[in-house]
């Protein structure tokens, strides 16, 4: 569109009286270039509501883990500073057992291993990497982690 409102004027503002002129003149002289488009299906229907409820569905997620970041700042920092991110099912796994300060503040050394336990799965000796909630593979554990988990 840029190279066809040169041919009309020096200026590269737009404008859309202008761009609707360049438009028309398209159409008059090229018209043979362009073929129209083909009518819509019921597969392109479809895909374009799938991904509007994708659209959809990604910005409540966005929305939602940062109202529960919000709130664990406010009240349960701790929980922010253990996990590098709270989409991990690890961290939400973590709030679920400990859903209160109190509760983590009381858990023994045994209880945090065993629960750090249940969430790793090991494939020879090795931890498989932590999955987020959209099935997406995250890093593996630190090595402290692993012998934190392993003793």
């Amino acid at each position: 569109m840029s190279r066809y409102r040169d041919r009309y004027r020096m200026s590269s503002s737009k404008s859309d009286p202008k761009d609707a002129m360049v438009l028309a003149n398209i159409l008059r002289t090229n018209l043979y270039l362009y073929k129209p488009l083909p009518r819509e299906t019921v597969d392109d229907a479809r895909l374009r509501q799938l991904t509007r409820a994708h659209k959809s569905l990604v910005q409540q997620g966005v929305k939602l883990l940062n109202q529960l970041i919000s709130q664990l700042k406010s009240y349960y920092p701790v929980a922010l500073r253990l996990f590098s991110r709270l989409d991990h099912k690890i961290t939400l796994a973590f709030l679920e057992r400990f859903p209160v300060p109190e509760k983590a503040t009381k858990a023994s050394i045994e209880d945090l291993r065993r629960f750090f336990h249940e969430q790793v799965t090991l494939i020879n000796g090795e931890p498989i990497p932590y999955t987020n909630l959209y099935g997406r593979q995250v890093s593996r554990h630190p090595g402290s982690l692993r012998k934190f988990i392993r003793r």
